[in-house]
């Protein structure tokens, strides 16, 4: 009978110990208030307006997209290209795209 009511104590116990020892593991973040400490990111800097020259010619839309593939484009806000159509032509030769 102790040992029964020994298993029962221990896996009492251990019931309520496991929360308290996951919830103490909070992430390692630093709680302080001091303004030396607090950080404020920089806001990510506006996405160039499309020019009208990606809707106007081929070289224009694939110039757009040159410089689109160059920007840093991790730190931009995304481009708005609702307005673009890509402009076609049947008669002009292929150009390349590099």
């Amino acid at each position: 009978m102790k040992t029964r009511r020994k298993s029962a104590v221990w896996a009492m116990s251990m019931a309520l110990a496991a929360p308290l020892l996951i919830s103490a593991c909070g992430g390692g973040r630093d709680h302080s208030d001091s303004p030396a400490s607090a950080t404020t990111p920089e806001p990510a800097p506006e996405a160039e307006p499309v020019p009208a020259s990606a809707s106007e010619s081929i070289e224009g839309f694939i110039g757009y997209l040159q410089e689109l593939a160059a920007s840093p484009s991790d730190t931009l806000e995304p481009a708005d290209t609702s307005m673009v159509s890509a402009p076609t032509d049947e008669t002009s030769e292929p150009l390349q795209v590099n």
